[in-house]
């Protein structure tokens, strides 16, 4: 007989030890959270033969979980009933099970919910959820003072918000809430681990006298999942710097569209692209007439809002996805118009120097009008493998340069034998 218990336990561990490395390795191959914590919940289940597992989210339960907006506290859950997450009740009773974790900094396990010594209305809503037996596993991140405080005020306001959840626990002369039969520790600011969530076992068919080995089976998979949350909060904060990085790279500092880099980069890729599909590549190029004159009169402070309302004019004028609206260089800005006809360019370069004219941005210094003008320049071709795009780009500046010298304020197109057509404004 004591051989075959030693065997079971023999088994049983190597049952725990393989499940623990399969979650381990699912951790290590993935990066989406909350795919690892369903399937934990999920095995753990099968693997205890209990009846319902879940993972609540103690502190900002509101915000986003790897990327994806959360309905509820539970972000994960097995042999839940239709209805279960959505319960306010039910979330409130497990907000103040976080509180009692922070305090106690231990696991909660009682064997029989209708003889443990809670309050009656707990043990109502225990019953009404048909809960007879609970474990609850914290788990925990690293953390500061701060961010420990902020889960004890978050847990404490969610459960005052039930105060029949709050009755199930006996209150210190502190006002902290405490556990019946658990002790708090002197400090919580001397804790350097603030609370996640809880890793949450509930039998229903009957009492259950939790072994010493399902609490460190569970309390080792909880320590796996805090490495797993870890590790995904820490990728999409790479995520994100790596998205502001991109964007500090293509983008104009001063005037917020793109800058120079970026034209450059799209103009090839259009380039090449509409290179394989025959189809034409519209160039605008801009230039803020007498800036130099109106930077001297209204300061560069000044004149740094001038570049920043007409960069917003023209970025407003370019509506389509695959038009691109960028700072060339000082005053000069670029338009990229993919599968436009020059008529459609001079419609696109026409709405933006209305979009200008509506501005109506003073310039006392201005020897043609009392107001910001553009000179603009535009050219259209159909792009070829044998030829690069700075081809369009010269067309493009020769246009805007026969714009300056013919007396400002117009647009002027390159045509396909090298002419240029002012239209004036």
């Amino acid at each position: 007989m004591e051989r075959q218990q030693i065997e079971e336990q023999l088994r049983q561990q190597a049952l725990r030890e393989r499940l623990l490395g399969k979650i381990i390795e699912h951790i290590r191959s993935s990066i989406d959270v909350a795919s690892i914590l369903q399937s934990t919940v999920a095995e753990v289940r099968q693997f205890l033969k209990t009846d319902r597992v879940l993972i609540y989210r103690c502190q900002d339960w509101a915000s986003q979980l790897d990327g994806e907006e959360q309905k509820g506290p539970i972000v994960a859950g097995d042999g839940l009933p239709f209805g279960y997450i959505e319960n306010q009740n039910i979330s409130a009773a497990l907000a103040v099970s976080c509180f009692v974790l922070v305090e106690s900094q231990s696991v909660q396990a009682i064997a029989d919910v209708s003889a443990a010594d809670l309050a009656g209305s707990c043990k109502e809503l225990l019953a009404d959820c048909e809960m007879t037996a609970v474990v609850s596993v914290p788990i925990w991140q690293s953390g500061d003072w701060e961010t420990v405080s902020k889960t004890e005020e978050s847990t404490v306001l969610e459960a005052e918000k039930n105060q029949d959840a709050a009755e199930n626990y006996i209150w210190l002369p502190t006002g902290k809430p405490q556990a019946q039969g658990s002790s708090a520790p002197d400090s919580l600011a001397e804790k350097s681990n603030s609370l996640w969530g809880m890793l949450t076992a509930y039998n229903c068919s009957g009492v259950r006298e939790w072994q010493q080995w399902e609490i460190d089976f569970l309390q080792h998979l909880a320590n796996q999942m805090a490495i797993a949350i870890e590790q995904s909060q820490l990728y999409r904060q790479l995520a994100i710097a790596n998205q502001k990085l991109q964007q500090l790279a293509t983008t104009d500092g001063l005037t917020g569209i793109a800058n120079r880099r970026q034209f450059d980069r799209v103009l090839r890729l259009e380039w090449r692209r509409l290179a394989r599909e025959e189809l034409p590549l519209s160039l605008i190029m801009f230039d803020i007439d007498f800036f130099k004159l109106y930077n001297e009169f209204y300061g560069h402070l000044g004149g740094d809002d001038c570049l920043r309302q007409v960069a917003g004019a023209i970025a407003r004028s370019t509506n389509r996805a695959g038009d691109l609206a960028a700072r060339y260089g000082g005053e000069e800005f670029a338009v990229v118009l993919p599968n436009t006809s020059a008529k459609g360019a001079n419609l696109v370069a026409r709405k933006i120097c209305d979009g200008i004219a509506s501005l109506k941005l003073p310039h006392a210094r201005s020897p043609i009008g009392p107001y910001v003008t553009l000179s603009c320049g535009s050219a259209t071709a159909i792009p070829s493998a044998q030829e690069s795009p700075d081809t369009l780009i010269r067309s493009a500046d020769s246009a805007l340069f026969q714009a300056k010298t013919e007396g400002k304020n117009r647009i002027c197109h390159a045509s396909s034998n090298s002419e240029s057509s002012p239209i004036f404004m």
